[in-house]
This record gives structure tokens, C-alpha cells and sequence, in this order.
């Protein structure tokens, strides 16, 4: 019986197998969530460049409207894609400085609803010249992970982007 017993102790044709038991479930953790990870951070980079994208198409007008507005964001819709579009929300303002150099939001328009809730602001200290205008998107995107026992929950990615207006000192939304 102790021969067998030390026979039994010392044999180690299962040890690899045992530790590659061991091992495999948290290999195969690490990779699934460096993946979830890589595409949590490409769809950041795409809420960043829809944003910048927006703010861009708004900027390069003299004035806006409605069926304008729904353009642009229509162009967002394409830029986040692949990722589905009913999870983007898409809010842009102009502020423009009044003769006394006081800053105020002079119009927004949303397209679906923008996920941060804050209403749209200017940075603490952010001045203009008299008269002249900045545009600013906000972009959200409501990011579910691809494989929710990877990364728990549901994350929201925001952006915002502040242009001033390229061809007029201020970017005027007509109505009509």
C-alpha cells in the first residue's frame, strides 16, 4: 500500500493538464476582456470624432434651420456607425457675447437626447469678443458591452467640442 501511495505521489503525467485547467478560465478572462476593452475605447474615439464632426458641419454655416440641423445629425448617425445610432444623443448651442461682453446661450437644438443631462455650458472663464459666437456639441453615447459578464454595466460616453464659427461672427438658426 505505500508503494502505491509513492508511486501515486511522485507520478506527474496529469500535472500540465491540472494546471492548464487552472489557468485556462483566467487566460481566457484577461483576453475576453482586453477585447471588451479595445472596443469600449474605439467607441470612445467615435463619440470624440462625432463630435468634432458636428461642431465642424455647424461652424462652416452662416445659419441654420431645422431641416439643416436634422442633416447634421443624421451625418453623426453615420459617423458613430457601426455602433447603433438610437444609443447617440447629439446636442449643439451657440453662445454668443452681448455688446457688454456678457456670454449667453442663444440657441440649442438636440437631436436624440443627449445622455449627460447637465444643460449645455461654456468652461469656467471661457471669454469671447463682443459680438462673436461659439458653437458647441455635446455628444453622448450609452456603451453596453458586447459580453456583460466581462465588463458589468452599462457605461455612458460624452464629448464636447467648442468651434467658432468659420465664415460669420456667429452661427443664427432661422426658424421655417
Amino acid at each position: 500500500m505505500r508503494r502505491t501511495a509513492r508511486r501515486l505521489w511522485r507520478d506527474r503525467r496529469g500535472a500540465a493538464l491540472v494546471e492548464f485547467a487552472i489557468i485556462a478560465p483566467v487566460m481566457l478572462l484577461l483576453l475576453l476582456g482586453s477585447v471588451e476593452t479595445a472596443h469600449l475605447v474605439e467607441s470612445h474615439r467615435r463619440v470624440a470624432h462625432t463630435a468634432s464632426a458636428v461642431a465642424d458641419l455647424v461652424a462652416q454655416e452662416r445659419q441654420v434651420d431645422g431641416a439643416k440641423l436634422a442633416d447634421i445629425f443624421l451625418a453623426g448617425d453615420l459617423i458613430i456607425a457601426p455602433l447603433p445610432p438610437e444609443r447617440l444623443g447629439v446636442r449643439v448651442s451657440s453662445f454668443v457675447a452681448d455688446s457688454q461682453g456678457k456670454v449667453s446661450r442663444e440657441w440649442f437644438a438636440e437631436g436624440r437626447p443627449y445622455a449627460g443631462g447637465a444643460p449645455a455650458s461654456l468652461p469656467s472663464g471661457y471669454t469671447l469678443p463682443r459680438g462673436q459666437g461659439v458653437i458647441v456639441a455635446d455628444v453622448s453615447y450609452r456603451y453596453r458591452p458586447v459580453l456583460r459578464w466581462v465588463l458589468l454595466g452599462e457605461f455612458t460616453l460624452q464629448k464636447r467640442m467648442l468651434l467658432r464659427p468659420r465664415i460669420a461672427d456667429k452661427v443664427v438658426r432661422v426658424t421655417g
